[in-house]
This record gives structure tokens, sequence and C-alpha cells, in this order.
């Protein structure tokens, strides 16, 4: 019996684009073909509201997954809670903590998530038996720096345990991420990152590498309040391209402050329906405290909700 976990990426990427087989010499790789279920999902509710574009408008304690370069722009420590309650039981759980380094030009990140589903094991004949989690357990540890006063690099190292009844496995990857300011002297950021390279994972008797993932995004700011970003993504093992686009506009009276968020991801979920794809989102800030919320659809396979809480310590 297929964990929830894999039959719902099945449900979205494989059944939707079937990739070539053959990819590799080695084997047979196409959508799906690849571990990691929680590094394709991402994490906190600004970046899902804005489709996934969020590559070079990465800041804080979340560019721990998205970009770790993004934690050179953190000038407090960061720590956000987050939350996905995924279709069918799926949930996912996250917390990330950024902090600078001020006399190094630098800043470092950790970050925990658990990915999880309630599954029923069933004998040979189909009866029920007892129940047990099937998970996705992560660790990461970034690590990132000004080189100059626009250009910033980052790594991310990250252990993975996945578990489905009595099976498990391990395995580790590294993300790297770029981002430059003010690219070609204009209100622009340009980010580009490889993630998820590292060692393949088996779990009873199959064996999948990570989703390696090559990404570049442009961001560009025509007004202090207007954010607006274009990301191109790219899954060489999956074999598949995604292209998403996401705004925000934020309305401030201090201290208090309102976001208005919107995205659309193009991608193999599209062929659920019109609306899977797009994103809307909403965040509120009060001195500290940030939160942020998320609503994507996935066509006949229900609706997602993302919740974000960040603190800021030493914000006024």
């Amino acid at each position: 019996m297929k964990s929830p976990l894999h039959r719902l990426l099945i449900a979205c990427l494989l059944g939707l684009l079937a990739g070539p087989a053959g990819l590799l010499a080695d084997g047979n790789y196409g959508s799906a073909a690849t571990s990691g279920t929680s590094f394709k999902l991402g994490l906190g509710a600004r970046p899902a509201a804005m489709g996934g574009a969020y590559l070079a408008l990465a800041k804080g304690a979340d560019s721990l997954y998205w970009n770790p370069a993004g934690l050179t722009q953190l000038r407090d420590i960061q720590a956000s809670f987050d939350h996905l309650s995924w279709f069918q039981g799926v949930n996912d759980e996250a917390v990330q903590y950024g902090q600078p380094l001020y006399n190094l030009n630098s800043a470092f990140g950790l970050g925990l998530s658990y990915l999880y589903a309630t599954d029923i094991s069933r004998d040979n004949w189909g009866n029920p038996g007892p129940s047990f989690t099937d998970f996705d357990f992560s660790a990461q540890a970034a690590y990132a720096m000004s080189v100059t006063d626009d250009l910033s690099l980052g790594m991310t190292y990250k252990i993975i345990r996945q578990g489905y009844a009595s099976a498990f496995s391990m395995g580790s990857g590294f993300d790297f991420g770029m981002q430059y300011l003010h690219f070609l002297n204009q209100p622009l950021r340009l980010g580009l990152g490889m993630f998820n390279v590292g060692t393949p994972l088996s779990l009873g008797s199959s064996l999948a590498l990570l989703p390696w993932t090559l990404k570049g995004g442009l961001a560009w700011t025509p007004a202090p309040r207007l954010n607006l970003e274009a990301d191109y993504s790219y899954q060489p093992l999956d074999y598949f391209s995604e292209v998403s686009v996401g705004g925000e506009y934020t309305w401030r009276a201090d201290p208090f402050l309102a976001t208005l968020r919107a995205g659309y991801l193009i991608g193999p979920q599209n062929a659920l329906g019109l609306l899977a794809g797009a994103s809307v989102g909403l965040g509120l800030g009060w001195h500290s405290y940030q939160l942020d919320y998320a609503l994507v659809p996935y066509g006949d396979l229900g609706l997602t909700h993302r919740i974000t809480l960040t603190y800021t310590f030493g914000s006024d």
C-alpha cells in the first residue's frame, strides 16, 4: 500500500506530466521519481501566497529554505513557525531561526521541518490493521555572507529522514544561493540557486535521488510598498519546469501593517484545473510580530492552507 505522501505526489505530478523514461543512464527518472517530498512543497505562507516566486525577495528566517543568501538581509534575530494543512490529512510543521553576525557581514540560520500523515496497514487480503505515521523529517543549517554591498552568497546543509511503516531512510544535501541587489543599477533583485544536491535515499527496495533543482528569479520594486517577482525553476531528474509569478502590496500605519499577496504557478498541477496554481494571501504585522496566511487550491483535490507566525527580536 503506497504512503499517502507518495499517492498525493503522484497525483499532483506524475499523473499530470509524465516525463520521458530513461533520462539517466543508470535509472528511469521522470515526474515524481525523486525523494524528499517535503523539499517540493515549500515553506512559509508569504512565498506560498506569491505562487512560490520568492527566490530574489527572500530575506529573514524563511530564506533558509528559499535562498540562504537572503539571510544577510537580517538586521535582528528572527524566528518563524509554520503550519501547512494539505489535503487528505497531510500536514507539515516547521520552525526556522536566523541570526545576523554583524562583525562578519554574515548570518546563519537553523531549521526543522516535519511532514507527516497517518496511514493504516493492511494484510494480503486488504483487511485493515494498526495505524502508523509516515513522514519526512529534515534539519537544516545555513550560512550566508555579503561579498559586496549588493552581492550575497549562501549555503544550506540539510539532513532528511523518511519513514513508512517499519522502513526508514536517511540522506543529506546542500542548497546554494545568490542574491544581487540593485541589479543593473535599477530597483531590481536577481536571485540564482541550486537546491537539493545530495545523496539518494532508499526506502525498502526503492532508491531515489533528491529533487535536484535549478532556479532563477528577478524581483522588481516599482514603489516602496509594492514587490513583484517572476521565477523559473527546472528539475532535471523529475524532468519538468515551473514558472511562478507573484506580487505583494503593503499598507503601513505604524506600528501596524497589512499586506495583500497573490501569485500563480505554471506547472504540472495546472492540469487539475484553472485555479490549480493560483494563490492568495494576507499578512498582518504588529510591532515585532508578523502573521501570514496563504490559500492555495489544488482543483478537485481540495484547498491547502498555510499559516506562519514570525517574531523579530529587538524590533519596535
